[in-house]
């Protein structure tokens, strides 16, 4: 449980990194006004994220044209080849923010998946939809939790490069959890860094992400970490770790 957290995130790709269940999914639950803190309040360009709740098909919509969200794990099933469901999302979407379809795709290597439905794709090719459909829908902010663990480490750079640069060129901000440290080193414009003693510090990740603040932060030698990783990956990908950090 997140408790006394105060924190202003930083625009562009930024990165929350931290160990497992110390409450990385909360805290971006709670950006992305899924969640609603009990004490204090959470705020998306100065505007109280309580005032975006309700069940309402018009409540939803209105949430996600302000801020979108990939879940860890995400499932979805349509009877749409995925060209057509990512056109779809994008007339769906903000026409002012959008990217061109054929760019999305090429970016995300989706183009040899878009005859197929989404319970077709594989596992990484349904991460790289998803990832290509909140581009397309142009929700100002989007929140991605553990959005390519399943993807080659290559292509994720590849990817997270793409990210980058949408957000520097679009003024969109990416929020995403990962458990890849190289990753985020290499591309984050900032950090979120969530330590097992319930600090959180937010910065420049060649400032954060040094093996002192690493081991400082998961109470861990550097080593140890990078088998952690490897080992929840393989965990994520078999579907048997759950969205609780």
């Amino acid at each position: 449980m997140l408790t006394e957290l105060g924190l202003q995130l930083p625009p562009g790709l930024c990165f929350f990194v931290g160990p497992n269940g110390i409450g990385k999914s909360t805290a971006m639950l709670l950006a992305a006004a899924r969640l609603v803190p009990t004490a204090g309040r959470v705020t998306i360009d100065g505007r109280d994220t309580a005032e975006l709740q309700g069940r309402s098909q018009q409540a939803n919509e209105e949430r996600n044209r302000i801020v979108s969200v990939i879940y860890q794990n995400m499932e979805l099933e349509s009877d749409q080849p995925l060209f057509q469901l990512l056109d779809f999302v994008a007339q769906a979407g903000q026409a002012g923010n959008a990217l061109p379809r054929n760019e999305v795709v090429e970016a995300l290597e989706l183009e040899e998946a878009g005859d197929l439905q989404l319970q077709q794709l594989a596992k990484g090719q349904l991460q790289r939809a998803l990832v290509a459909m909140s581009l397309l829908y142009g929700s100002p902010y989007v929140v991605m939790d553990e959005p390519l663990f399943a993807v080659e480490p290559d292509r994720a750079a590849r990817i997270l490069r793409y990210l980058g640069d949408v957000a520097g060129r679009s003024g969109r901000s990416l929020y995403l959890s990962v458990h890849d440290i190289a990753l985020a080193r290499a591309h984050a414009d900032a950090v979120v860094l969530m330590a097992q003693d319930g600090s959180v510090v937010t910065g420049r990740p060649e400032l954060l992400l040094t093996r002192e603040s690493l081991e400082e932060a998961f109470r861990v030698p550097e080593g140890t970490l990078y088998e952690r990783q490897s080992l929840y990956r393989q965990m994520l990908a078999k579907g048997t770790a759950y969205p609780r950090n």
